[in-house]
C-alpha cells in the first residue's frame, strides 16, 4: 500500500523530486521505524507510540505529524544519535528535509478550514475605538486571552463561556452608558443609518432582515433608539465573532478558489491593523478591487503605511518576543534593585518602537538579530549605560557597544527569561529555539530535575557547573545539548538585561592560546557543530550564518498570528517562496509580511 501511493505521488512529480521523495522514505525507515511502530500496547514508550509508517502510507492524512518531525529534525532533536538505526549524519538530515519538503510540494495544497475565532480583547477595544471613538477599557471587564502557539489569536482558544458573555454584557453596558452621557446627539434612527453601522460592525453588507429587526426594535423605544441599536448589534455573535464565508451576503456568488472580498478586508485588516475593516477598505471589498493579487498586494501596502499597523508591534511582536510577559514578572529587587515600573514600562516599548519601526521605514528583517542602533528613552538609556542619550521619549540612537542591537540584547527580553533571583540558560535557550528557529523544544522528561531559584548556593558552583552536571545525564542531554549552548552565550547579561562583566577566572571571550588548541569560550557554550559561542556576538553571528532559516521563523510566526493554527507543510512552501521573496529584496521585511498576507490560507475560500 505504501508502495502504491508513493507511485501515485511520483507520477505527478518530476523527476528529481522523485529522487528526493524516494531518499527521504529510505532514511525514514532505515533510521526512523525501529522505534515510531505506531504501537498502541499499554507499555508502549512515546517514541513507539507515534507512527511514521503511517505518515508514509498517506502523508496527505498525517501532515501534523509530518510537520512535528520535520521541526524536529532539522533542529537536530531526532533522531538521537544512540538510536538502533545510528541516527543521522549532515548529508542525511539535509536529505531527509529536503524530501520531506518535495514530499509536501506533491500534496494538494489545502488551506484548512476557517475556525470561528472571536475578537481578542484588544481587537475589541480598538473595534469600539473605530465605531464610537471611545477609549472603553476592555480589561476591566474582559478576562485576558488565553494563549495557543504563542499568540492570542490561534482558533482553538477564543470560545465564549456564560461567564464570558456576562463579562462582556457589562462592557456593552459601559459603552452604551458612555454613549448616553458624551457630548451630541445621536444618530438618527433609520434604515441607510442602520445599514451603515452593520457594515462596520459585521464586516460585511447587512441583510434587509438585520436591519429591519434593528430599526423596529429602535423605533419601540423612543429617545435611545439608537443606544438600543449599538446594544443588540454588539451583543450578537456577528459582532464578537469573526464570522466568514456562508455568514457573508455574497458567499453564494464568489469564486470557490477566492475568498469574498469581506473575507479578504477582514483577514487583512485583523492582521494588519488589528481591528475590523474600516470603511474604506470595505468600500474597495464592495467594489471587487480584492479579487486580483495585483490590487490585493495594493492593499496590503496601504494597509501597512496606514498608523494603524502599530498593532503589528504591540500584539504581534510582543508576543512573538515574549515581551507580552513583562506584566507578570517579578525580578527580586533585592538582587535587582534597579528594576522598578518605570523600567519594565520602558522595557516594553523597546520591543513595540523597534517592531513598528522596522515595518515603518520597510528595513532589513535581519536588523531583528543585530542592528547599528538602539531605542531608548532616559530611563531604558541609563538601564544600558548609555551616556548620551537624555531625552523623555523613545528615539532610535546608534548603539554604543555590540552588548545592544537587535532583540537578543533587549532588556525586555532577557527579563522574561530569567528567574527571579537568577538568570536561565535554559529559558534562553529555549527562547532562542522557539522566537528564532520556531523549533521548540521536547518537553522534559518526567525525572528530569530543577536547578536551584537562587544561583548562590553554599556549594559555591557556577550556573554553568550545574547546567553541565544536568546534560550528563543521557535522558537530558539530547535536548540540553541543543538548547543550553544559546542561552549560556547570554549569560553576560544579568537577569534583568544588564550586562555584567565576568567572574573571577572566566574567559572573556574565545582566544585559542596556540593556532592548533581547541578555542575558549563561556563554559559549555559549544553548539553542536563544534562551533564556540564566547558571549552575545558570537551568538549574533551564529544565527545571521543562516538568515534563511531566522527569516523561515519569522514567517511562520506571521503565519501563526495571521491565520489562528501554525503552518503545515503544505503551508511551508508558500512560507519558503515568501523567504525567497524577502532574500531577493534585500531581506526588506514587508516583502515577508506581504508573502504571509498573500499566502493561500489567507486568500483562498475555507
Amino acid at each position: 500500500m505504501a508502495l502504491y501511493v508513493f507511485l501515485a505521488l511520483a507520477v505527478a512529480s518530476p523527476p528529481a523530486q522523485e529522487s528526493t521523495i524516494l531518499d527521504f522514505r529510505e532514511l525514514t525507515e532505515l533510521v526512523c521505524l525501529d522505534c515510531h511502530t505506531g504501537s498502541g500496547s499499554p507499555g508502549a514508550s512515546a517514541a513507539e507510540r507515534i507512527d511514521l509508517g503511517a505518515a508514509l502510507e498517506s502523508p496527505e492524512q498525517q501532515l501534523e505529524l509530518l510537520t512535528t518531525a520535520f521541526a524536529q529534525v532539522r533542529q537536530g532533536f531526532m533522531p538521537p544519535s544512540d538510536t538502533p538505526g545510528g541516527g543521522f549524519d549532515d548529508e542525511e538530515r539535509a536529505q531527509w528535509i529536503a524530501g520531506v519538503r518535495a514530499l509536501a510540494k506533491s500534496i494538494e495544497p489545502d488551506p484548512g478550514h476557517a475556525t470561528l475565532r472571536r475578537m481578542t480583547r484588544r481587537q475589541i477595544a480598538r473595534t469600539l475605538k473605530q465605531l464610537f471613538g471611545l477609549d472603553v477599557p476592555v480589561e476591566r471587564f474582559l478576562p485576558r486571552d488565553a494563549s495557543g502557539y504563542g499568540f492570542d489569536t490561534t482558533g482553538d482558544t477564543l470560545f465564549v463561556t456564560p461567564l464570558y458573555y456576562e463579562s462582556w454584557y457589562e462592557c456593552v453596558e459601559y459603552v452604551v452608558e458612555a454613549l448616553r452621557t458624551q457630548d451630541g446627539e445621536l444618530p438618527s434612527v433609520n434604515a441607510n443609518s442602520v445599514r451603515d453601522f452593520l457594515r462596520l460592525a459585521f464586516s460585511r453588507e447587512a441583510t434587509d432582515a438585520e436591519v429591519e429587526d434593528r430599526v423596529k426594535l429602535a423605533l419601540e423605544d423612543e429617545g435611545e433608539g439608537w443606544l438600543d441599536v449599538v446594544r443588540a448589534t454588539l451583543l450578537s455573535q456577528e459582532f464578537l465573532y469573526r464570522v466568514e464565508g456562508e455568514g457573508a451576503a455574497d458567499a453564494a456568488t464568489v469564486s470557490t478558489e477566492r475568498a469574498d472580498g469581506y473575507t479578504l478586508a477582514a483577514r487583512l485588516s485583523f492582521f494588519l491593523h488589528g481591528t475590523r475593516p474600516d470603511a474604506a477598505l470595505l468600500a474597495r471589498a464592495s467594489a471587487g478591487e480584492l479579487k486580483q493579487d495585483e490590487t490585493l498586494a495594493g492593499a496590503v501596502e496601504s494597509l501597512l503605511d496606514d498608523r494603524r499597523s502599530r498593532s503589528l508591534a504591540e500584539d504581534f511582536a510582543t508576543q512573538w518576543l515574549g515581551t507580552s510577559e513583562l506584566s507578570d514578572v517579578t525580578p527580586d529587587v533585592r538582587r535587582y534593585s534597579g528594576f522598578n515600573e518605570g523600567l519594565r514600562e520602558a522595557m516594553g516599548l523597546e520591543v513595540i518602537e523597534f517592531f513598528d519601526d522596522l515595518v515603518r521605514a520597510n528595513r532589513s528583517a535581519l536588523e531583528c538579530l543585530d542592528s547599528e542602533f538602539v531605542f531608548v528613552n532616559r530611563r531604558l538609556a541609563r538601564h544600558y549605560g548609555m551616556q548620551d542619550a537624555d531625552h523623555q521619549g523613545f528615539r532610535r540612537v546608534p548603539r554604543e557597544t555590540d552588548a545592544r542591537g537587535g532583540v537578543l540584547g533587549m532588556a525586555g527580553v532577557l527579563t522574561v527569561t530569567s528567574h527571579p533571583l537568577r538568570t536561565s540558560p535554559v529559558k534562553r535557550g529555549q527562547w532562542v529555539l522557539e522566537r528564532i528557529f520556531h523549533a521548540p523544544a521536547p518537553p522534559p522528561p518526567p525525572n528530569a530535575g530543577t536547578l536551584p531559584e537562587d544561583d548562590q548556593q553554599e556549594d559555591k558552583l557556577s550556573l554553568a557547573a550545574r547546567l553541565a552536571a544536568h546534560r550528563a545525564s543521557p535522558a537530558c542531554s539530547a535536548c540540553h545539548d541543543q538548547m543550553d549552548p544559546w542561552g549560556l552565550a547570554l549569560e553576560r547579561y544579568d537577569g534583568i538585561g544588564q550586562w555584567r562583566e565576568p567572574e573571577k577566572g572566566e574567559p572573556e571571550k574565545a582566544a585559542p592560546e596556540k593556532e592548533d588548541e581547541e578555542e575558549v569560550g563561556l563554559p559549555g557554550a559549544t553548539l553542536p557543530d563544534g562551533r564556540v559561542l564566547s558571549g552575545p556576538q558570537d551568538l549574533k553571528s551564529a544565527l545571521a550564518a543562516d538568515p534563511e532559516r531566522f527569516l523561515e521563523a519569522f514567517a511562520s510566526a506571521l503565519f501563526t498570528y495571521a491565520v489562528g493554527r501554525p503552518p503545515t507543510l503544505v503551508d511551508l512552501i508558500e512560507i519558503d517562496e515568501a523567504v525567497r521573496a524577502c532574500i531577493e529584496d534585500e531581506y526588506r521585511a514587508r516583502t515577508l509580511l506581504r508573502g504571509v498576507a498573500l499566502c493561500r490560507a489567507m486568500t483562498a475560500r475555507n
